[in-house]
């Protein structure tokens, strides 16, 4: 797994899509293999995930991330997808009620690494 830490300039549409009202400053994308949904409350920690989708060609569009698996979103809140190469999971991570910023998770393979990595890689 890599993160690299990203500037709100590299993912403002993508906030605008699924977090218009976030005003924190973290920003991080996260680059593996596999992602395990964890849309739930657990304690003092919560996940709120979101998937969007980008064809070639195409509109961005916003997918629940049950899309994603044959079993419904909430029936296993631990199971581990694939992430496919057209797909970015935003997810706003709270850890002891501590808002931990935006993590922006895609495969090594992504459609979206391009776009998001091309300013890390000139500074």
């Amino acid at each position: 797994m890599e993160n690299i830490k990203l500037k709100k300039a590299d993912v403002k549409a993508l906030l605008e899509l699924t977090h218009a009202d976030y005003k924190g400053r973290k920003f991080q994308l996260d680059i593996r293999e596999t992602y395990t949904m964890q849309n739930y409350w657990s304690g003092g920690t919560k996940h709120d995930v979101i998937c969007v989708m980008q064809e070639l060609d195409k509109d961005l569009k916003v997918i629940k991330p049950s899309h994603l698996t044959t079993v419904p979103w909430n029936a296993e809140a631990h199971k581990t997808v694939k992430i496919p190469k057209s797909v970015i999971f935003v997810e706003r991570v709270w850890f002891c009620g501590k808002d931990l910023g935006l993590y922006f998770i895609v495969s090594p393979d992504s459609l979206w690494l391009p776009r998001l990595i091309k300013e890390e890689s000139n500074e």
